[in-house]
């Protein structure tokens, strides 16, 4: 099949109720259109005897053209013995909606036996391998759940012979190959995206910061999709607006080189028709709140725990709103945005407080995701002895 050198093989066999003597003149006849019209003649054959002959029509456009064919029969000196009925080669028309294809063809090819006899169709595009077959004098077929976005070819073999006892011929009938390329209107799912969540009860202060992200489709309820990529949006704060972060054809990506964990994910994925997928629902990691006071402080000058602070020091902290009282409620120390808080027990006319209890209360700001989770407030007691 080709639109500039296609080939219709053409075969035919005598009848037993053909008798007359040869010898015999074959002459094959087409025309350019499905239901006959002006035939030309072109080839003749010459037989001593009786037997199957066939011709092969070369250099035609079997992708669009439409050809019919017939044969007369002359015996001795060009004596007409009889004309066969036109037969015509299949005209196939492949049609493509967003997932299937319907292919129709229409022929003028007499069937001796309709409901005996099968239209063997053929799809691939290298190959063309035997895909389905079709019952007697049915001219359509549809091919369902096919991937979008795809091309599909295919051709109708018809199987035919004719009611005239003289001769039969054309038992098989080739259409031209019709293809036709699958469209997609619809948007591809959204990405099932995940995110390695933090364990604050095993974190670990001196590992690198990164969030873990992967992503699959959702096999059960989604249909298979050609990407053209994934789009991984990004925010770290609440109030902050989503960011397009990377396009990748990836299933996974490790955000590097961050200074929080704090932040949300949600992810779209673009197919290769141009749609463009909903987003997916929000993941979203957080920063643990790493900070606790000491009880007790020794200022004796040997270096240990000589002044107050959080231990260890604190991370993920952006403020620190601190004040000290001594058991009768007297503000001893203040400070209003010392990350560090390392007191050094002097209240603010730089003299060293007495030994004993003392109130602690400290305002956090930590570095969070949400607003209502930034600012918490801890409070306790601690000793002075020396």
């Amino acid at each position: 099949h080709d639109s500039l050198q296609g080939e219709v093989l053409v075969n035919w066999s005598f009848s037993s109720a053909f008798t007359e003597v040869g010898p015999y003149q074959i002459e094959l006849l087409r025309s350019d259109n499905l239901n006959g019209g002006t035939f030309v003649s072109i080839d003749t054959l010459q037989l001593a005897t009786k037997k199957d002959s066939s011709f092969i029509d070369k250099q035609l456009d079997t992708y669009n053209g439409t050809y019919s064919y017939k044969i007369r029969v002359y015996y001795q000196t060009n004596q007409l013995f009889s004309e066969s009925e036109l037969v015509s080669i299949i005209d196939a028309n492949a049609l493509a909606n967003e997932r299937d294809i319907t292919l129709t063809w229409q022929a003028n090819a007499p069937l001796f036996s309709p409901d005996s006899l099968f239209n063997r169709i053929h799809r691939d595009y290298f190959t063309y391998d035997l895909l389905d077959s079709t019952r007697g004098e049915n001219y359509n077929y549809l091919d369902k759940e096919l991937e979008s976005d795809s091309l599909f070819c295919y051709y109708v073999v018809k199987p035919t012979t004719y009611c005239n006892q003289e001769m039969d011929s054309l038992f098989y009938v080739t259409s031209n190959i019709s293809c036709d390329t699958t469209y997609d209107f619809t948007p591809p799912c959204p990405p099932l995206l995940s995110l390695k969540p933090l364990d604050c009860d095993f974190y670990d202060s001196s590992a690198p910061i990164q969030n873990e992200l992967r992503w699959e489709w959702d096999v059960y309820t989604c249909a298979v999709e050609k990407i053209e990529y994934y789009e991984l949006y990004y925010k770290a704060k609440e109030e902050d607006d989503f960011q397009s972060l990377i396009k990748t054809t990836d299933v996974f990506y490790l955000h590097q080189f961050i200074n929080s964990y704090a932040g949300c994910y949600k992810i779209r994925a673009k197919d290769k028709s141009g749609n463009i997928g909903a987003f997916s629902p929000e993941v979203c990691n957080d920063n643990c709140e790493s900070i606790e006071f000491p009880n007790v402080v020794t200022p004796n000058n040997d270096g240990k725990n000589d002044t107050f602070g959080p231990i260890p020091v604190p991370q993920f902290v952006n403020k620190i709103q601190f004040s000290v009282a001594n058991r009768w409620g007297k503000l001893v120390y203040h400070s209003d945005d010392n990350m560090d808080i390392l007191w050094n027990l002097k209240n603010e006319n730089g003299k060293d407080v007495v030994d004993g209890v003392y109130y602690y209360s400290a305002i956090v700001t930590f570095d969070k995701y949400k607003q209502s989770d930034r600012e918490v407030t801890f409070k306790g007691w601690f000793l002075i002895t020396r």
